[in-house]
């Protein structure tokens, strides 16, 4: 009996993104368990804080006196996984993006996925999405025949380069055992998918875009990526989809051999406006895919709003007595959602 494989509704979405946006280095449990990632000199540890117990510290393997920062971590409740990433810098000159995984009291890695073959892989950022799998019958039946638990990575390369570098994403999913699998590890360059240049560039200094953001749209459920185009002075915004393989004729491929690949399908460019404080930039991504991007100005914060044809003007929110700089960058964040 013929049997079409689909992606059904997503389940179930965890995001950690870089400081700014929230609290990365926590992650919250279905069960009400509060996850930890905390640097200290004797290394790595994970904290798992539970209602009315004491602390379980848990160390992470091989980062005794490592140098690491941006410090990431979510929760996959289909495989009862805690997943952990963050930039380390061996020696000077050079950063990495590491990955470990901690199942049942077992952990993976770290391992080094980023910033072993070229210079300067920094700012990840994660997301872990999980999406149940249906199989449909020739009688209409529907079935669930799994859950994929997906692991996206994005982050910035070369950073000194002379064009600022640019933003990387690659993906893997994990088993039943919380194990990921890296035999599909690929990193994509994301200007690559970028159809066309708009000829122009950012002379400012915009170190503060170089930090991709994944997301999950809310209008449509799948994982998006938001990240800078330095050299055309563009945000470009993908769709993640995940899709079952398809065989060599474009139909999908059996159940017995049946497994799940991203396909990428640009939304949205939006043109970044020139001259602007962008090394002090941050940035929000919402509803419709709207844009707001922000930055501090001594005792204010200033924005504007963007989207695929014009920018707004700049606008000034002064800080003060009734409206603090957390305040005044919710507010401005809330524009976009």
């Amino acid at each position: 009996m013929k049997r079409a494989i689909t992606c059904l509704a997503v389940l179930l979405t965890t995001v950690a993104m870089v400081a700014s946006a929230g609290t990365p280095n926590i992650a919250l449990g279905p069960d009400g368990t509060l996850y930890r990632l905390e640097a200290a000199d004797s290394g790595l540890s994970l904290i798992m804080e539970r209602a009315e117990q004491n602390p379980e510290i848990i160390p992470v393997p091989q980062t005794a006196n490592v140098n690491a920062s941006f410090l990431l971590i979510a929760f996959d409740p289909a495989t009862k996984t805690i997943v952990t990433t963050w930039q380390e810098n061996p020696t000077e000159g050079l950063s990495r993006i590491m990955l470990a995984t901690l199942h049942d009291g077992t952990w993976f890695g770290p391992i080094a996925v980023a910033g072993q073959s070229r210079l300067n892989a920094a700012h990840p950022s994660l997301l872990v999405h999980d999406t149940k799998l249906t199989a449909t019958d020739d009688d209409g039946n529907v079935v669930v025949t799994g859950i994929d638990s997906r692991i996206h990575l994005a982050w910035w390369e070369d950073l000194t380069a002379d064009d600022g570098g640019s933003a990387y994403y690659a993906s893997t999913v994990l088993d039943e055992n919380g194990i990921p699998d890296m035999e599909g590890w690929a990193p994509v360059e994301m200007e690559a998918l970028v159809p066309w240049g708009s000829g122009c560039k950012l002379e400012e200094d915009a170190s503060g875009l170089t930090f991709p953001r994944l997301f999950v749209d809310a209008q449509s459920g799948d994982p998006h990526l938001i990240f800078a185009d330095l050299p055309n002075c563009m945000f470009g915004i993908v769709r993640l989809r995940e899709e079952p393989e398809s065989d060599g004729d474009g139909d999908p491929v059996t159940a017995q051999r049946r497994r799940n690949v991203i396909v990428f399908g640009l939304r949205k460019m939006v043109f970044i406006k020139p001259g602007l404080p962008l090394n002090d930039a941050d940035f929000e991504v919402g509803h419709n895919l709207s844009i707001a991007l922000y930055w501090n100005a001594g005792d204010a914060v200033q924005y504007i709003t963007l989207d695929e044809d014009s920018w707004s003007d700049i606008k000034t929110l002064k800080l003060g007595d009734h409206l603090s700089r957390e305040d005044a960058i919710n507010l401005v964040r809330g524009l976009a959602r």
